[in-house]
């Protein structure tokens, strides 16, 4: 999709999401365009309408959760990225991103338990 096509892109992926939500390459395709464009307040509004479940892709999730870590919204990025760990089930880079913002929320011990989790499954420390 060329640059300028992507607001002609978001106008068609947003109707398609209003008709059917439950369509997750049409809302992780909106989320994705958003994202690029750095749009992360209209990431924020479209989460309570997307459901985050097993057939959510994981670029998806953590696109939602920095859109909402960008907002200012910390607590809610890390409910996204625990609702995710629990439906689609471990994942590093899931671990990872939540360990950094529980370490920002003050919550030490639950990051490095997190961190822990992560490098378990095979992740980098310093990833």
């Amino acid at each position: 999709m060329a640059v300028g096509d992507d607001d002609n892109a978001a106008t068609w992926l947003r109707k398609s999401f209003e008709r059917d939500r439950s369509n997750h390459k049409t809302s992780g395709a909106l989320v994705d365009l958003y994202f690029r464009q750095k749009s992360f307040a209209r990431v924020a509004e479209l989460y309570p309408r997307i459901s985050i479940d097993a057939e959510t892709t994981e670029p998806t999730i953590l696109e939602i959760a920095e859109s909402l870590e960008k907002g200012q919204d910390l607590k809610k990025a890390a409910q996204v990225l625990e609702v995710a760990v629990q439906v689609k089930g471990p994942s590093a880079a899931l671990y990872l991103k939540l360990a950094s913002y529980y370490r920002r929320l003050g919550d030490s011990r639950k990051a490095d338990e997190l961190e822990r989790k992560s490098q378990a499954l095979g992740a980098s420390p310093s990833s």
